[in-house]
């Protein structure tokens, strides 16, 4: 871990945020995901840049996203011919 990842905001708790994204199902996952990045869509922000803790939950959940993607599966399914 690297000391950014380990920095503490004021408005967001990481660790808190990591466990609740965690426990999210992947449907659940990709709504969040796309919902925050609406959020820091230039028309939600108004031109402005945006929120410092929304950067955070875009960037934790594209992180969650790709711990998913790299895990190993548990069952293999079989290939149709």
């Amino acid at each position: 871990m690297n000391n950014e990842s380990k920095r503490v905001d004021a408005s967001v708790d990481r660790e808190e945020l990591r466990a609740r994204l965690r426990a999210m199902t992947d449907n659940e996952l990709r709504y969040f995901g796309r919902a925050v990045q609406k959020k820091r869509s230039v028309e939600a922000n108004q031109g402005k840049t945006p929120r410092e803790e929304v950067v955070i939950e875009l960037e934790e959940a594209t992180a969650e996203w790709k711990r998913r993607l790299q895990a190993p599966k548990i069952f293999k399914l079989p290939k149709l011919t």
